[in-house]
């Protein structure tokens, strides 16, 4: 008579979960009963399998975007009862593995896009303003900059008989004979200096905070160390024009240190001419 009174705040009852015997599945039953003048006329029983829970939350993290487990191993827990239940509540809580899947992975994949990117990104720049061979500057790259100067401490270095060498062992030699060179200058400069491909087998050298003098030793010291060791068993030999001046555009300054190199290869090459 008084079957009501047990359902009192809830039309229904929520069993806690238990086996299934047969499928041995995890399932609930909800206990729906029916009244007909607050006497119990029937009592509807609906086994529900507990997997459903899951689903429903499957779909909750889908559409919110969120990482909610369910169960007892999780970094963080919190536990709540069913509506109608008073028994085997529900652990809701965030899952280490799934915590670092969700957070780890991506971060890892925006790091190796942001490094590629960057990657290719310098590598473009290193290819607008050096020389692949050489690792000089490019002409086309720097020469805006030199127009815009106006006081000079400035080589020109060329390789003496460069077409012969070309002529007779190959370009791949030609181009093996340019890097060491090129190697050999870069070692004789300071960091702060400025080294340029101008041409073929020409380079340009900017010094700054260098006088006259100072130009003739080190352009000297550069031609020592074309002229004193083989390149590749081959003897190689350069020379060396150049100007120091102040309050000159540089293609008068250009000009110049062209004047200079000519001197010097007229002159037997393998020497500097600074003027």
């Amino acid at each position: 008579m008084d079957t009501y009174q047990s359902f009192y705040g809830c039309n229904i009852k929520l069993t806690d979960q238990y086996k299934e015997p047969g499928t041995n599945e995890l399932i609930r039953t909800i206990y729906y009963p029916i009244y007909n003048n607050k006497k119990l006329d029937s009592l509807l029983a609906i086994d529900i399998n507990n997997s459903m829970f899951n689903e429903i939350l499957t779909k909750f993290n889908k559409k919110e975007m969120t990482i909610i487990s369910m169960g007892n191993n999780n970094i963080y827990n919190t536990s709540e009862l069913l509506p109608c239940s008073t028994v085997d509540p529900i652990s809701l809580g965030i899952n280490f593995y799934t915590l670092l899947k969700t957070t780890f992975l991506p971060s890892l994949l925006l790091l190796f896009l942001y490094h590629s990117l960057t990657k290719i990104i310098a590598n473009k720049n290193f290819i607008l303003r050096y020389d692949q061979m050489t690792h000089f500057y490019r002409r086309d790259y720097y020469e805006n900059k030199l127009l815009k100067q106006k006081d000079f401490d400035l080589l020109i270095i060329d390789i003496d008989h460069f077409k012969k060498v070309n002529d007779l062992y190959g370009h791949k030699v030609g181009d093996e004979v340019i890097r060491t060179v090129a190697k050999r200058v870069n070692n004789c400069i300071r960091k702060e200096d400025i080294a340029i491909r101008w041409g073929g087998e020409e380079f340009i050298i900017l010094f700054s905070d260098m006088n006259k003098e100072q130009l003739i030793i080190k352009a000297q010291k550069i031609c020592d160390a074309i002229s004193l060791c083989p390149v590749i068993d081959i003897n190689i030999t350069i020379s060396i024009g150049g100007i120091s001046a102040t309050n000159i555009d540089f293609n008068d300054a250009y000009k110049a240190a062209d004047q200079a190199l000519y001197h010097s290869k007229n002159n037997g090459r393998n020497q500097i001419k600074i003027v």
